[in-house]
C-alpha cells in the first residue's frame, strides 16, 4: 500500500515524535509538524539546507546525522536546538543508527 505525502505526514504527526529526514550527504528532505513545533524551526528554513550549514549558522550545536555520516557508526548524542528569535532551547537525547 502506498501513502501520499499528506497521508504519510498525517500519520507520522500523529506520532507525537519531531522527525527530521536527511540524506546521506547531510542535505535535509522534510521534516514534521511535531518538529517544528519542538523546535520553532519552520520547514522553509532547512528543507534543502546541509546539516553542515545548520550547525555553522547555530540552528543546532551539533548533528548526530553527520557524525554517523561521517564514522559509520551509531552514535548517543545530546543535541541544543536553538531558536535565536525567541532564544529557546531544548535539549534532547537520540541515538541514530543508520543514515540512509
Amino acid at each position: 500500500m502506498l501513502f501520499d505525502e499528506r497521508e504519510l505526514a498525517f500519520i507520522v504527526n500523529g506520532l507525537g515524535v519531531g522527525i527530521y529526514l536527511a540524506d546521506s550527504k547531510g542535505v535535509t528532505l522534510w521534516v514534521n509538524k511535531v518538529f517544528e513545533d519542538i523546535s520553532l524551526i519552520k520547514k522553509e528554513e532547512v528543507i534543502g539546507k546541509t546539516l553542515r550549514e545548520l550547525v555553522d549558522a547555530k540552528y543546532f550545536s551539533n548533528s548526530a546525522t553527520l557524525s554517523v555520516i561521517q564514522t559509520n557508526k551509531p552514535i548517543l548524542c545530546l543535541s541544543i536546538l536553538k531558536q535565536v528569535k525567541s532564544f529557546y532551547l531544548k535539549e534532547s537525547h537520540f541515538l541514530i543508527k543508520t543514515v540512509i
